[in-house]
């Protein structure tokens, strides 16, 4: 079966500006979740000393009721579960009002079970350097702008502009994934935005220098045929690529539970469809445009 990207053009557009608008207008209103941020934070863990009769689950859950009856909305933190399953660590990016001792209390009453001991504790994160981040940003930005040279020097114009504007669409999505779906940013969300910029920009050559051969092979056949059948002869390999980010994602899941690397393998997936779907649809439906 083949398929026609460019002749469903309003829907691709429809759907890109869609996530676009909501995306931004969500991180315009709320912002990034920043919960699990390096920047100085506030954690609060709620503990149980033995799993007995589900105790760490309902911990977590009596944790989380308090929080509500306190004006917390869940919005406002991200958690982590320790391994053991009896440590739950809650972050917020500013100060609760919550003193350990009342949370204590109150799960502790809500549990009224005479076997398991709890225990809470609210400290205040200091922040951490994030120079390492913004370094592996500007070591990908710099690659993204060889990628660019390259094309400037050795292709035409409307190639390199396909690759450019198709490169931007799939970073604006991932940014507006990540506002709408709330993932943690964890400081990584210029990596993620970074990291699509380049990935997509590679995928997109694929797709331009399908084209490129193709229509030295046949001046004749319009564009759109052109840009179409490029789609088709790349399918396996962007599928290949989707399923070994897919793979990378469900890995770091797997291994990191819900916290952190969980948080990591959320964004890798939202690169790879960002990326993955620009460069699919809109480096066709560009260059066929421009190549006019």
């Amino acid at each position: 079966m083949k398929i026609n990207v460019v002749s469903k053009l309003k829907i691709w557009l429809i759907i890109t500006l869609v996530v676009i608008v909501a995306g931004m207008a969500m991180l315009g209103v709320f912002g990034l979740n920043n919960a699990l941020t390096q920047d100085a934070h506030y954690e609060i863990s709620v503990s149980v000393d033995q799993d007995v009769d589900g105790a760490s689950v309902n911990a977590k859950a009596f944790a989380e009721t308090y929080f509500a009856e306190k004006g917390i909305d869940d919005v406002d933190y991200t958690y982590q579960t320790m391994k053991d399953g009896t440590v739950h660590v809650y972050k917020f990016a500013g100060a609760t009002g919550i003193k350990a001792d009342e949370l204590t209390a109150y799960v502790t009453e809500k549990l009224a079970n005479d076997k398991v001991v709890v225990e809470s504790s609210v400290n205040e994160v200091v922040a951490s350097p994030s120079n390492s981040v913004w370094g592996l940003v500007i070591a990908l930005g710099v690659s993204a702008v060889a990628i660019f040279v390259y094309l400037i020097i050795m292709e035409k114009l409307f190639a390199t502009l396909s690759v450019l504007i198709t490169s931007a669409i799939a970073s604006v999505l991932t940014l507006s994934i990540i506002a709408l779906t709330r993932i943690p940013a964890i400081e990584t969300w210029a990596i993620s935005v970074s990291v699509s910029l380049v990935l997509s920009s590679v995928l997109s050559v694929v797709i331009v220098k399908r084209c490129q051969e193709q229509s030295r092979l046949n001046d004749k056949t319009d564009k759109k045929e052109i840009a179409n059948s490029a789609v088709n002869n790349s399918l396996l390999r962007f599928a290949f690529v989707f399923i070994a980010l897919v793979v990378a994602t469900l890995s770091l899941g797997l291994i990191g539970g819900i916290g952190y690397l969980t948080f990591v393998a959320l964004n890798i997936l939202v690169i790879a469809v960002s990326s993955v779907f620009a460069s699919l649809v809109w480096t066709p439906i560009i260059w066929s445009s421009l190549g006019k």
